[in-house]
């Protein structure tokens, strides 16, 4: 990921900028931590959110946690911005979250407490509710914040925007009831213990690693072992907030990452992009196309019959090295019922 969001000859543009920004994000947060303007809804509300722009792994994890709801029995629905959904079309979240979460009530709404109100008030109204990309969106109460520090990048040291690639300064870390630092096995032991050491000086939250591990591939609805990429040639075409982590992924796994195809974070991909990935592929010999669950929803509405290669999708699943207990109990006090109540 570059150092920050504009361009470099606007980089003294941006540092006049950034203390603007922060002392608006000061403003407005002092105003939720008064309660002005927060709504409380009649269920139990989880937010799951990052401090930077894009790409710290929150899609997985709100997956993860969208399932172990059901398996404790709950009805959890979930409420997405929808960023960037084409008119008719669900955007490329709420598509992969309906191929994830198959009979999770999902609705895309930016306005969340207006969401979680319609959905409180249909036919099948869900007991807890779910909020991905949340944490800086306060308008409506949660019971309980989870935040996501991605540990493959340097994210105590980042500054704001539009320096930086943070929507908030990290003290803001101080609000969370946990905090998740993820992809920690691309990271050597030193850093991550360092990063644990920062965070626990920012907020008193039990602060948990989580890897995203890969459990299989899919070739449309193929399945197919990890293990079918050791020594294979891959071109790994991505969209998403931080490519590098897939990259990182593919060369733990074995692949030989011999291209590229990156784009902006949730880009279409469209007729121009198969050709440039048909160019990539002519120079290899039996290659794959490694992308995500998040551009394949994209890419399987194209026409790929012309492609000399089988793409290829990772399946994943959260895994906590040390276990989760103290998550596990924050979600239980979570779920206990509340009162409707609304301020502001």
């Amino acid at each position: 990921m570059s150092p920050g969001p504009v361009p470099r000859l606007l980089t003294p543009v941006a540092r006049l900028a950034e203390p603007m920004y922060r002392c608006a994000m000061a403003r407005r947060n002092r105003r939720y931590d008064e309660g002005t303007d927060v709504t409380r809804v009649e269920c139990p509300v989880i937010a799951v959110g990052n401090l930077s722009v894009g790409g710290s792994g929150k899609t997985p994890v709100c997956q993860w946690l969208l399932h172990d709801l059901v398996r404790r029995g709950r009805q959890p629905a979930l409420i997405l911005r929808g960023y960037r959904a084409r008119p008719g079309e669900p955007s490329d979240e709420e598509a992969e979250y309906r191929d994830a979460c198959p009979g999770v009530t999902i609705r895309a709404d930016p306005d969340r407490v207006g969401a979680a109100r319609a959905l409180l008030a249909s036919d099948n109204p869900p007991d807890c509710i779910v909020l991905d990309d949340a944490f800086e969106h306060r308008r409506i109460h949660r019971d309980l914040d989870i935040v996501l520090v991605d540990a493959t990048r340097d994210t105590l040291a980042d500054r704001c925007l539009p320096l930086g690639w943070l929507r908030e300064p990290v003290a803001s870390l101080a609000r969370a009831d946990a905090v998740l630092l993820t992809r920690t096995d691309l990271v050597d032991e030193a850093d991550v213990a360092g990063q644990e050491r920062g965070i626990a000086a920012l907020t008193a939250a039990p602060v948990l690693r989580s890897i995203h591990a890969w459990t299989g591939l899919r070739c449309g609805e193929e399945e197919l072992p990890v293990e079918t990429l050791k020594g294979r040639d891959v071109v790994a075409a991505a969209a998403i907030g931080h490519p590098d982590a897939l990259i990182s992924q593919l060369e733990r796994a074995g692949a030989c990452v011999r291209a590229t195809l990156v784009r902006r974070d949730h880009h279409a991909w469209g007729a121009s992009d198969v050709e440039a990935l048909s160019r990539l592929l002519s120079a290899l010999e039996d290659p794959l196309v490694v992308t995500t669950a998040k551009d394949w929803v994209k890419w399987r509405r194209l026409d790929l019959g012309g492609l000399a290669a089988r793409i290829v999708r990772p399946d994943m699943r959260i895994v906590f090295p040390a276990g989760h207990a103290a998550l596990n109990d924050l979600i239980d006090a979570a779920l206990q019922p509340r009162p409707a109540h609304s301020v502001g």
